[in-house]
């Protein structure tokens, strides 16, 4: 027989320490392989439960019989005060209470939100868009990244049992014929040229003192009309950023470099099991137009070709994104689909 379910919140416990560690050692506990790629360390987590986000906010573990079982955090969106997100869902699968465990998470979060006056609740999303969100929700069983969403299916069915409807759809397509893009792009690399603009290659070596700041002004500028768009603090930017360069080999990215050889715009492109990795392109207004986003794509393409790789992928891009256009005239060998997922009547 399972015991009774207690949801115990951060806000009403005195030792913070002990909440933090029951916490941030959840998703290592309950994971199982293949689901256990992608998790942060826990120090991580701790340093979101104390990052000093100037919003309303709340944490969540269950427990049954003193034995933490589930855990969960919700937010108010700082850029859309109306807004709620649901994140850092995690609970033991292999519980035989598992879908009363997650039920009881979603009621204790959502229903806060509700208190906070939350008119529209998102999920996952771990306190911003910046942040991991997302879950995916095909497996091939054969391919999983650190950089892209990593769950157990029963997440998703918790959710959808919670009323959770899908809003948005992301993909990652798998291509092998890496020629082919290097050869699209080539002429909107030859219009940036001619337009004077020019590329330089990430300085990883200086990431801290010089790319960082750059990074983060630009993404600030050009992602400000995203869906779910809201500014960071540049401390979270590194936060988010310094650990996950800090794994990757940064020789496949560009800066995008104005007549004045001003940065204003870059391509954030690495390689992983074997692929060129086409994560993030960022492009401000001033620059945006005449195929200048193509010759950044033209410059990692051919880097990454230099280096003998001749796979690639399109990483976790919006369905209706522009950006998909092209990969129609690619063979594409496999994809990853993701899912944002609204509560509608709360």
């Amino acid at each position: 027989m399972s015991g009774s379910i207690s949801i115990l919140a951060r806000s009403q416990i005195k030792n913070r320490v002990e909440f933090s560690d029951l916490f941030s050692k959840a998703p290592e506990a309950f994971r199982k392989d293949p689901y256990r790629v992608s998790l942060p360390p826990a120090p991580l987590w701790n340093t979101f439960l104390d990052f000093p986000f100037p919003k309303p906010i709340e944490f969540w573990v269950a427990t049954i019989e003193g034995r933490t079982v589930g855990r969960i955090g919700a937010n108010i969106s700082e850029g859309y005060p109306e807004k709620g997100y649901v994140g850092f869902f995690e609970a033991d699968t292999t519980h035989p209470s598992f879908s009363e465990i997650s039920k009881r998470l979603l009621n204790t979060a959502c229903n806060w939100l509700k208190s906070q006056e939350a008119k529209e609740i998102y999920g996952p999303i771990c306190l911003n868009t910046w942040f991991p969100y997302r879950f995916r929700t095909n497996d091939d069983g054969v391919r999983r990244f650190l950089w892209e969403p990593v769950n157990p299916p029963e997440y998703v069915q918790a959710f959808k049992d919670h009323r959770f409807k899908e809003c948005e759809t992301y993909v990652s397509s798998g291509f092998d014929d890496l020629e082919s893009y290097l050869e699209g792009t080539r002429a909107g690399y030859d219009a940036a040229l001619s337009k004077n603009y020019s590329f330089r290659v990430f300085d990883q070596a200086r990431l801290l003192d010089r790319e960082l700041p750059i990074l983060y002004e630009i993404s600030m500028k050009s992602f400000s009309k995203a869906f779910l768009f809201e500014p960071i603090p540049f401390d979270a930017f590194k936060l988010l950023y310094v650990p996950f360069l800090s794994r990757f080999n940064a020789s496949l990215s560009y800066f995008l470099l104005n007549p004045d050889g001003k940065e204003v715009g870059y391509f954030f492109c690495y390689e992983d099991q074997g692929f060129a990795v086409m994560k993030s392109i960022a492009i401000l207004d001033e620059a945006r137009g005449g195929g200048l986003s193509n010759g950044l794509v033209h410059m990692s393409s051919l880097a990454a070709k230099n280096q003998g790789i001749t796979k690639f992928i399109t990483a976790l891009v919006r369905s209706d994104a522009q950006s998909q256009s092209f990969n129609k005239k690619c063979q594409l060998r496999w994809t990853h689909e993701y899912s944002l997922y609204r509560l509608d009547s709360i």
